[in-house]
């Protein structure tokens, strides 16, 4: 990340933008995936129980289209101010296209819904990255402040969108392809199965994306503990 005086009023709006998104989107998502499908994900981590599989991949929400689109919005958005990235820039382009591009299928058929309420219940811990930013840029790397947002993004990181990882696995192992025939369709269509194999790709970036997250953090805690030690550093 730059310094302060790098930042433009561009790079801020842009923030402000996805701080929005990110707590918008991601506490409600959060709030649907919990009231719609917390009972089948329980059922799956604890007892292995295909029918809740079932139900996670058949299930439609109402809830997950509009968050979907809602997302998909601020994606093109955020695509148009690419020039405010910071790190990964092919890696995010390749995941907002691949968002934009599956969600709408995923809304159409109906099916994965829970999958998708989880993908958007994750940005809560980007919350904290956005305000990570914010103060990198405000010149406030190193107070307490920051170290402490540090700590949230990295616990919630880890708990949001890496703890999960076996349950959604074991989920798609149960019930890898949608049963029930929704209506508008005579039969489950065969693509329907190509957004199970999709949703795979989430769970290997969130894995790698964890690691990153623990590697930048004890990298960051080493600095911050070592200007304490050494004001003048």
């Amino acid at each position: 990340v730059g310094s302060a005086k790098e930042s433009t009023p561009r790079h801020w709006g842009a923030k402000a933008a996805s701080l929005v998104h990110h707590v918008v989107v991601g506490l409600s998502s959060t709030y649907y995936l919990l009231k719609e499908y917390g009972t089948a994900l329980y059922k799956v981590a604890t007892g292995l129980d295909k029918s809740a599989a079932l139900f996670l991949v058949n299930k439609p929400s109402p809830a997950a289209t509009i968050l979907a689109d809602l997302s998909i919005g601020y994606m093109l958005y955020d695509m148009l101010v690419i020039d405010t990235w910071e790190t990964d820039v092919a890696l995010m382009a390749a995941h907002h296209l691949f968002a934009i591009t599956l969600w709408p299928i995923s809304s159409n058929l109906g099916y994965y819904q829970s999958w998708v309420l989880w993908f958007l219940s994750t940005e809560v811990s980007s919350i904290f990255l956005a305000f990570r930013w914010m103060l990198s840029e405000s010149d406030r790397k190193r107070t307490p402040a920051y170290a402490l947002n540090g700590l949230i993004f990295t616990g919630l990181f880890i708990s949001i969108r890496v703890i999960p990882i076996p349950v959604w696995s074991l989920s798609y192992l149960l019930a890898p392809s949608p049963t029930e025939v929704h209506p508008g369709f005579t039969e489950v269509p065969r693509y329907a199965t190509w957004c199970g194999y999709a949703c795979l790709i989430p769970l290997a970036l969130n894995a790698f994306w964890g690691y990153k997250v623990v590697i930048g953090f004890i990298k960051s805690a080493n600095e911050f503990f070592s200007h304490d030690e050494n004001p003048t550093k």
